[in-house]
């Protein structure tokens, strides 16, 4: 009896520990959005409006994936005060044998997708800023930005600051929003930036 008594006790306890919550488990932001992309280097290209051959290549790369391997390595921006750019971004996988242009994926997919822009200045005047406005949208009614395409508009006060990318993926389950803090984070860099 002392025997068939252990035994019950024993996988009472084992039941109980399995089944408890993990506390230390990572919990997905959005259970809805599925798998992320992997993402390894992103490129954005400016081109002055007013002065087409002004253009300016900009790189963040992470060739061997997030928490892989040498830090990843940021370029810096050089923008010039009172100017207006338009952009493009182009995000790639490097860890394929042949690099995957997951940006086809991110426009095929548009309303799983949403990038947001944010310029912090470390000069508080007036003039300073950095305004993002997204010329590409997805297929829903109505359609809601991308912004593998915007405008960049430079403010008229040079400086320093940092210019953010953050791209958020929505799934099936999970309504797109334009909100930078909804959904799964894909991707998020800061670019050194100089306004001169």
């Amino acid at each position: 009896m002392k025997i068939k008594f252990s035994a019950i006790i024993t996988i009472a306890v084992l039941t109980f520990f399995s089944c408890k919550e993990n506390k230390n488990d990572p919990k997905p932001v959005n259970p809805g959005a599925g798998d992320q992309e992997v993402m390894t280097r992103l490129e954005l290209q400016l081109i002055n409006i007013s002065n087409p051959s002004d253009k300016i290549f900009a790189k963040f790369n992470d060739p061997e994936g997030e928490g892989k391997g040498a830090p990843p390595t940021t370029d810096s921006l050089k923008l010039k005060a009172g100017s207006s750019y338009s952009a493009v971004i182009s995000i790639f996988n490097d860890t394929q044998t042949k690099p995957d242009t997951i940006s086809k994926e991110i426009k095929q997919k548009a309303n799983e997708h949403q990038f947001h822009y944010k310029y912090l200045s470390s000069n508080t005047a007036s003039g300073s800023n950095i305004n993002v406005k997204i010329i590409d949208f997805d297929t829903q009614v109505p359609p809601q930005e991308l912004g593998l395409k915007f405008n960049l508009i430079v403010g008229t006060v040079t400086g320093k600051g940092i210019f953010n990318i953050n791209l958020r993926h929505f799934g099936a389950d999970s309504k797109k929003t334009n909100s930078p803090s909804d959904g799964e984070q894909d991707i998020n860099v800061d670019f050194p930036t100089k306004i001169f």
